[in-house]
């Protein structure tokens, strides 16, 4: 029971820290790629 406390502490902390730079990255792209590919480049990703 323990160990999946820490999990989810784990896990938890990755999603925040993983959001930020997905939108950091995706805003840094725009310099080079269209908007367009970017938002479908982000969303296919996150069907597959």
């Amino acid at each position: 029971m323990k160990d999946d406390l820490g999990r989810a502490v784990l896990y938890m902390v990755f999603a925040v820290a993983l959001i930020p730079l997905l939108n950091a990255s995706a805003k840094y792209l725009t310099a080079d790629y269209p908007i367009v590919e970017i938002v479908w480049a982000r969303y296919a990703g996150h069907f597959v």
